[in-house]
């Protein structure tokens, strides 16, 4: 095989693998979504301990923990979740309707070719191509060796 022949072949993606992988990170970002949105607050009854404080800083408080998390795990979600916003909103308007409707909401195949405003079996074609591009798109695509 020459140089130029081998440049111009085009990788075969292996879709249930890489749907697999769309699939775990929107899962992960769901559950980012509502550790966001839940936000961490500071436990603020008072509580008293019988044991003594330590003096090497190591235990935290509850307030502490919430500080910690809202600098460093809060920024990490965050960045995580506009990742994903940004990767769909790269996807024209058809192939993020399927994406959302079918991926996020959930719903049953009929229900989304009646959205889209496509035919069932349209859809399926429609869906598969947006899949591969969202998990182009996300870089957790599976391709065949």
């Amino acid at each position: 095989m020459s140089f130029s022949e081998e440049s111009t072949e085009v990788k075969k993606i292996n879709y249930r693998k890489s749907k697999k992988n769309v699939s775990k990170v929107i899962t992960n970002y769901e559950r980012k979504l509502m550790r966001v949105k839940a936000g961490r607050q500071p436990k603020i009854t008072q509580s008293f301990k019988l044991e003594l404080i330590s003096t090497s800083n190591t235990s935290h408080s509850s307030t502490e923990d919430a500080a910690i998390y809202n600098l460093e795990g809060f920024r990490e979600d965050l960045n995580f979740i506009d990742h994903v916003n940004d990767c769909l909103n790269r996807l024209d308007l058809e192939d993020r309707q399927i994406i959302w409707y079918s991926m996020f909401q959930n719903l049953p195949n009929i229900q989304v070719a009646e959205m889209v405003n496509t035919s069932y079996s349209n859809l399926l074609i429609k869906k598969r191509n947006a899949i591969e591009l969202f998990a182009i798109a996300l870089q957790c695509e599976v391709y065949f060796s």
